[in-house]
């Protein structure tokens, strides 16, 4: 047996989560001209495949690792033989100068063997990993036939939101194939997304695209230990030497992702505490964003029902209780009345935006104004500035162009245009961001009657022949029901209180989340130990 082996670290971490992921329980022995010294930076590297019980390796494995292999960016030939196919004179042959590339029994002990806290192992990813697959290659569609269809786009900020992830029809075996389940790690392949992630948790009936890898943990690794290794510091500087400079369409192979250099407690139990930590972070965060959706679809309500379907004044005319407070139902006219869009309450009007709310389109300013360490106004440029409600701040100016007052209602106007959120703060807009708030100085009442209004202003989306935007002129032209100014007053009274709410839990998931990217790389890397961090948790959370 030889004691060194002529391959680069990078090459032979590539080749180790190839041989893990296609082959595994298979040793691996070296041999030829990379083990006994003769060899350059091309040789060939001659390999031996010893399966389970020195069995025959199925031909479809051997295959499938091949075509891998020749996918990957190892740039001299692998040849790998069977050790149950090849004659007894070859065994001989090989037994004389070898180099154990994996030791399936070594590999065993070194996992499964219980150790300290203090006792951390390091391997690749693919080590940690039962199964690596590539996702479905399919067409989604909105109708609702067949499971959920989880493509990268429907990962935001590493998170999935399952009403939203479009169907796919397929045949009960590959349902079977490509099936999420609890636990399961998601990660993006190509793209601007390449590395991110998601933790799949109680998933409904679904599958996953072709353009994701699912990761399947072994049973001596935590998979959500795992989940939040791929949002450290160290996989991410891992893609980032993969990507190099692949501006044009970033993209990365499953066994070149699973290569990635994994650093773990030994002790499951201590994976486990780990994500339990920064797991209940998450599940207050998560928490406070549910609370936040289900106030705001009240708040959705209330606007409709008032301002988009006149249910208050239909009830009058139909003779019912509209519900309402009496002060407020006075507010409301008892007849719809024509008008040049469709009937509407008497003594309302159908305006134009421009006539109602005070529109300010961005302008970005001089790059050299910007910065990332605080100084100046919040800069907002557009969707990847944009948050579930508020925006974050990533980036500040100190010589703003146009500016937004904390409680305005933020549109981007370009590339995409309609989305939707609030100032939480006087900020800096650029060009693909406008900025409204209704004459009244309502800010509630500014942000659900944008929100009404989203479809009508997306439509600018299809405009152009680059990317759809929206311009002031057409902004301002869109139609709006101008309701009498008492009851804008009214829904302000009842809202405002609830959006404020809002405002404070999402200002609590900001702490969570900057308090929980705080702890993860110390956690993750051992930094910080488990009894410390359950401390910080248990004060904050």
């Amino acid at each position: 047996m030889a004691d060194r082996l002529h391959l680069s670290a990078k090459h032979r971490r590539i080749l180790e989560a190839l041989l893990r992921e296609h082959l595994p329980g298979v040793e691996v022995w070296a041999y030829g001209s990379r083990v006994n010294g003769r060899s350059h930076d091309g040789s060939d590297l001659d390999l031996v495949l010893r399966g389970p019980g020195l069995e025959e390796i199925p031909l479809e494995q051997l295959a499938d690792f091949e075509e891998a292999v020749r996918e990957s960016t190892i740039p001299f030939l692998i040849e790998a033989r069977d050790w149950a196919r090849l004659p007894e004179r070859f065994h001989r042959e090989v037994e004389r100068s070898y180099y154990p590339l994996i030791d399936v029994k070594s590999d065993s002990v070194a996992i499964e063997s219980a150790g300290h806290y203090d006792d951390w192992i390091e391997c690749p990813l693919s080590s940690a990993c039962r199964a690596i697959d590539y996702g479905l290659t399919a067409s989604a569609s909105l109708q609702p036939d067949g499971p959920r269809f989880l493509r990268i786009t429907d990962i935001v900020a590493g998170q999935v939101d399952w009403n939203t992830v479009p169907y796919v029809a397929l045949e009960s075996y590959d349902f079977e194939k490509y099936r999420l389940r609890d636990g399961d790690i998601v990660l993006a392949r190509t793209g601007a997304s390449t590395g991110a992630s998601a933790y799949v948790k109680s998933p409904p009936d679904a599958v996953f695209a072709s353009y994701l890898v699912r990761l399947t943990a072994s049973p001596h690794f935590d998979a959500r230990f795992l989940a939040y290794y791929l949002k450290s510091a160290s996989f991410r500087t891992y893609m980032a030497g993969v990507l190099g400079d692949k501006s044009a369409q970033p993209n990365a192979s499953a066994s070149t992702m699973a290569a990635a250099p994994l650093r773990a407690p030994r002790n499951l139990d201590e994976q486990r505490a780990i994500a339990h930590i920064l797991g209940t972070l998450d599940d207050k965060i998560e928490l406070n964003r549910r609370m936040n959706e289900t106030l705001e679809a009240m708040a959705r309500a209330l606007f409709k029902s008032w301002f988009v379907d006149f249910e208050p004044v239909r009830a009058k005319m139909a003779g019912r209780d509209t519900g309402l407070l009496g002060s407020i139902a006075r507010l409301f006219p008892a007849e719809l009345a024509a008008s040049k869009c469709d009937h509407i309450p008497a003594t309302w009007a159908i305006k134009r935006l421009g006539e109602c709310f005070k529109l300010t389109m961005g302008q970005s300013p001089p790059g050299s104004t910007y910065n990332d360490v605080g100084d100046g106004l919040p800069f907002f440029q557009g969707r990847t500035d944009f948050g579930f409600r508020y925006p974050s701040n990533r980036r500040f100016c100190t010589a703003p162009s146009r500016m937004a007052r904390s409680g305005d209602t933020l549109v981007t106007v370009r590339a995409p245009v309609g989305d939707i959120n609030m100032a939480s703060t006087d900020c800096c807009v650029g060009r693909g961001v406008a900025s409204l708030r209704h004459y009244s100085d309502s800010s509630s009442y500014t942000y659900y009657a944008i929100n009404a209004i989203r479809q009508d202003i997306a439509e600018f989306e299809h405009t152009g022949t680059v990317f759809g935007a929206i311009t002031r002129k057409q902004f301002e032209a869109l139609p709006v029901v101008e309701p009498h100014p008492a009851l804008v007053q009214a829904f302000d009274t009842l809202m405002g209180p609830l959006d404020r709410r809002i405002e404070l839990h999402e200002a609590e998931a900001q702490t969570l989340i900057e308090l929980r990217n705080a702890m993860l790389p110390k956690l993750i890397s051992g930094e910080l130990r488990v009894p410390d961090a359950e401390r910080i948790a248990a004060a904050v959370a």
